[in-house]
């Protein structure tokens, strides 16, 4: 059955353009949640589309609606690592600030910069 779905899926262009636009809207607020240092699972991400889109079925979002989130969690996302290099920078400037590197198991990968 899943099979006949997603080939339905596929054949159709407007559902196609929506799937597509789907898993951009999950990428974009995992990707926000990441850089607000939260775990996120699916059931999350499609709560807080659905909450941000105004609808009870993440399935039932217009591909229009889907575009302006995608947007506006990305722009999100861009804000915050702006704030934080920004912050960074100037934190940097002050005489006598010192800087550390803090390393958890969540920011391994993305080294956080503390300034003490």
């Amino acid at each position: 059955m899943e099979v006949c779905d997603r080939l339905t899926t596929l054949s159709t262009p407007g559902l196609a353009e929506a799937d597509r636009w789907r898993k951009r809207v999950i990428a974009a607020i995992f990707s926000y949640r990441r850089e607000m240092k939260h775990e996120a699972t699916m059931d999350e991400v499609k709560a807080i589309a659905c909450r941000a889109a105004g609808t009870k079925s993440f399935n039932r979002i217009p591909v229009d609606r889907l575009r302006s989130l995608y947007n506006a969690f990305k722009q999100r996302t861009k804000d915050l690592l702006t704030v934080d290099r920004i912050t960074v920078d100037e934190l940097g400037k002050q005489p006598g600030a010192m800087m550390y590197f803090v390393y958890t198991p969540e920011t391994s990968d993305n080294h956080k910069q503390i300034n003490a």
